[in-house]
């Protein structure tokens, strides 16, 4: 009941769910619970390799499930398996292809039901929602000519929509190409004409059916389309794609997860750049705090459809404006499609900045020695550390002042018991320990503070290393076994405190084999100048 003196109108009432039609079609996978598995998930689209696609008749009724189900042996690629699943279907119809305005009609037995239009990147054209139980129509925006799919689809991540619930039942029909409504339809020519979107679209121009040429811009700015790029260069290059029209198809986010791309139909411009010299060593395309609005940037290479990288929001950008890196190839035309996060638009600068190439510099060995001159690449090669372009051996960024105890390759040699200590005057080695190793519940946090080294051989059994040391500092430490890089334990924090100790000593305990060589590295939490203290030994 929706109230006094409301009619079913006010109440929005629909036909109740009334199973599948008489002379349907059926669903090719009746209901399914592996949707990644493409040999037998006949219509799981673009979720499964290969893609694979039902086709389904205009006019034609198609029955069929989907489903919500856990997979306990799903891999999520982080070590972790499990993971609840559903099966989406997709349909291919050629009539929708073709382009025009459509109907679709669906009901649902029980569950939710996602159904619409998508492009041949996965991306939403237009969905809807029809409610659990219910049957209706929707009839679609106009859509131009390009590859869709129709999408059905369980719209709930609950598991009481698994295959036999009764509940995931659906039916779904496209029916048309219907005549559309009459909107402004952009000429080639700049002129306009009050159209519908098929005879738009067949004789070549831009159909929005939301204005008339009364309000429409039928004016073709340069750089509306990627067919017409503005020239861009490196530097600063000014854009504006405030009243542009929206370029088709949408940009793959794919390749930017987690940035916020969300392009969603915005109005864009379009820049295209030769590549110099240099930008096989990376080009930066930024609008990075020089964009009144948060933008959203893609990156094509030798054409308009070859997308290589994308981002919404760039680390460090304020205003949610964008910045994106890419190796590209010296002559080779790349096209800059700038839009904005959920269609805004506005004004900015696109900037190009080519890395160039890295200067030389130098390159540090475990044993302590040095080479100059070398890239980051020859360095890698011959098996060092790069110590940063522009570094010189002679200014001692592999560490090493030559006091004992500097590096592994000096280390001081220590024995049971209380052995002083005192890191303030050495430099950090260069070589980072590896802190998964670490127990207890607090991390080293190294961050390349000062380190000094210790050697010690073990006269057997379980052994005991500890900072304890009430005058001392937050210490890290680290053990070596036999060589300066053999790490085989590592602590931050004792926990709790022993009395008598500093707040976040450090201790290790180890089973030792006697006579062989153990190393002992101590640094401080976070970066930390180090200080004086005492390694005790038991």
């Amino acid at each position: 009941y929706f109230g006094d003196n409301t009619t079913c109108d006010d109440g929005g009432c629909i036909p109740q769910y009334s199973g599948c039609p008489a002379g349907s079609d059926m669903n090719c996978d009746p209901c399914f619970a592996d949707g990644d598995d493409s040999s037998v998930d006949c219509n799981g689209g673009l979720n499964v390799d290969p893609a694979s696609y039902q086709a389904i008749a205009t006019g034609t009724t198609m029955c069929g499930t989907s489903s919500v189900y856990n997979d306990p042996n799903y891999d999520n690629g982080d070590g972790t398996f499990g993971a609840t699943l559903r099966d989406l279907d997709w349909f291919t119809n050629a009539d929708l292809n073709a382009g025009g305005c459509f109907t679709i009609s669906a009901g649902t037995s029980g569950a939710d039901l996602l159904f619409g239009i998508v492009d041949d990147t996965g991306a939403s054209v237009e969905l809807w929602v029809m409610p659990g139980g219910y049957e209706s129509s929707v009839t679609f925006q106009p859509v131009a000519p390009g590859n869709y799919y129709l999408l059905v689809a369980v719209n709930d991540w609950n598991v009481a929509y698994a295959c036999g619930s009764g509940l995931e039942d659906y039916w779904v029909r496209i029916d048309g190409p219907e005549t559309c409504p009459d909107g402004a339809c952009c000429m080639p020519d700049e002129s306009c004409q009050d159209i519908d979107a098929n005879s738009c679209w067949a004789a070549g121009g831009s159909f929005d059916g939301s204005q008339d040429c009364s309000t429409a811009d039928c004016v073709i700015y340069p750089g509306d389309e990627c067919a017409d790029p503005i020239e861009a260069f490196d530097g600063v290059n000014p854009f504006d794609t405030t009243g542009r029209s929206v370029s088709q198809p949408q940009p793959d986010d794919t390749q930017c997860t987690g940035t916020f791309l969300d392009w969603d139909n915005s109005p864009d411009a379009w820049m295209s750049y030769v590549a110099g010299p240099d930008a096989q060593y990376g080009v930066v395309f930024d609008t990075c705090g020089t964009a009144a609005y948060d933008t959203s940037l893609v990156l094509y290479e030798g054409d308009c459809n070859t997308q290589v990288t994308c981002n919404g929001d760039g680390d460090g950008c304020a205003g949610f404006t964008s910045s994106m890196e890419y190796a590209c190839t010296e002559g080779e035309t790349y096209y800059i499609r700038i839009g904005g996060w959920q269609g805004a638009s506005g004004a900015g600068d696109l900037n190009i900045t080519p890395n160039g190439a890295p200067l030389p510099g130098a390159c540090c060995f475990s044993d302590g020695s040095c080479l100059d001159n070398l890239d980051s690449a020859q360095c890698d090669s011959f098996g060092g550390t790069f110590a940063g372009e522009g570094t010189v051996c002679a200014d001692g960024p592999c560490g090493g002042n030559g006091a004992a105890g500097d590096e592994c390759t000096e280390a001081i040699t220590v024995s049971n018991g209380a052995n002083a200590f005192d890191t303030s005057l050495y430099t950090p080695s260069l070589i980072q320990p590896d802190e998964t190793a670490c127990t207890g519940p607090y991390t080293m946090d190294w961050n390349n503070c000062v380190d000094g080294w210790y050697v010690y051989v073990a006269t057997g059994g379980l052994t005991t290393f500890d900072t304890c040391d009430a005058a001392s500092f937050d210490t890290s430490m680290v053990l070596y076994e036999d060589s300066c890089d053999n790490q085989v334990a590592c602590n931050g924090d004792v926990d709790p405190d022993p009395a008598g100790c500093q707040a976040y000593s450090s201790m290790i305990e180890y089973t030792c084999v006697a006579g062989a060589t153990y190393y002992i590295r101590i640094g401080e939490w976070n970066g930390g100048p180090g200080g004086a203290g005492t390694l005790n030994i038991n």
